[in-house]
């Protein structure tokens, strides 16, 4: 898939503007997945032991090098923000589920096996959703009025989604491909548009430019606060007190576009990353080695 492909994609799946895409039922298999066909996010569960990938088909446990489904219906969760008591998401319900569609906004701290709905049950798919990691400050993508957001815009809550302030959202240029939300400053939100990266420290009213690069596919904020970005050339950065620094990825074809990265939040020096083409490597060594996981969707 060439770049301007990617951008369009990534700009229909983000962004204040976007139009919500086909409604889609989740399946309820409980065997264990042999391959993956679609990737909503990657995240590594709270105690560092299980890599998940939310998915069409509920969320895929990676686990002392077995692959499992992870407890409870398998909703098509959208939207999927880790944090350190559990996980917010968005999307839809599974097959037999009678929670209403789209979900809304909905928690769980038991991963997965009980959903708790937060608020816009029957509303919204909020595909543009992310969470501090320990500020629980949640921020969203509204692409329509609803009950709690009269205008479409960008949107923060500090309050379990209980209420919510629009930002000003002044300083960013170009349309919205990314976003994350730093995991301890619950004021700190950086954005990845086509035109460049913005991090706003007032709950997104104000944004400053902290990269001239306007080639970014995908953002995620470590749990120790560093800024990993992937870039539509195949390149994965990291930004620490110290700068910049470029994370090599030996596997991986050069072309190969980051579309997730995560961070084990109880070792810092393990890593996730999947690609456009559902490839998914581990290192833990921060990024010195990697060691396959999936291969265009196969699961090793």
């Amino acid at each position: 898939m060439n770049n301007s492909k990617l951008r369009r994609k990534r700009m229909t799946t983000w962004g204040a503007i976007v139009v919500l895409s086909t409604v889609l039922s989740a399946c309820t298999s409980s065997s264990a997945p042999d391959s993956i066909e679609h990737m909503h996010g990657l995240a590594f569960s709270k105690d560092g032991k299980e890599v998940w990938i939310p998915a069409h088909e509920g969320i895929v446990v990676y686990r002392d090098g077995k692959w499992s489904n992870a407890p409870g219906k398998k909703h098509d969760y959208m939207g999927f923000s880790s944090t350190n008591d559990g996980f917010y998401s968005s999307g839809h319900p599974a097959r037999g589920s009678d929670l209403p569609n789209p979900l809304g906004l909905i928690k769980s701290t038991d991963d997965g096996k009980t959903i708790e709905t937060l608020a816009l049950s029957g509303e919204v798919d909020f595909h543009g959703l992310t969470a501090g990691y320990r500020s629980h400050t949640l921020y969203v993508f509204n692409s329509s009025p609803n009950t709690l957001m009269p205008t479409p815009g960008f949107f923060s809550s500090t309050d379990e989604a209980e209420t919510w302030k629009q930002s000003d959202f002044k300083g960013v240029t170009g349309q919205p491909v990314a976003f994350a939300a730093h995991p301890d400053h619950a004021g700190t939100v950086s954005v990845a548009t086509d035109q460049g990266l913005f991090q706003s420290k007032d709950f997104g009213n104000t944004f400053e430019n902290i990269t001239f690069d306007p080639r970014i596919a995908a953002i995620n904020y470590a749990p120790n606060g560093e800024l990993l970005v992937s870039t539509l050339d195949g390149k994965l950065m990291m930004q620490s007190e110290e700068g910049w620094t470029d994370i090599l990825l030996s596997n991986k074809r050069p072309e190969e576009i980051i579309t997730y990265m995560a961070q084990n939040p109880i070792d810092s020096k393990e890593w996730v990353v999947a690609t456009e083409q559902l490839n998914l490597w581990i290192s833990r060594d921060q990024g010195g080695t990697w060691a396959p996981l999936a291969s265009q969707g196969k699961l090793k």
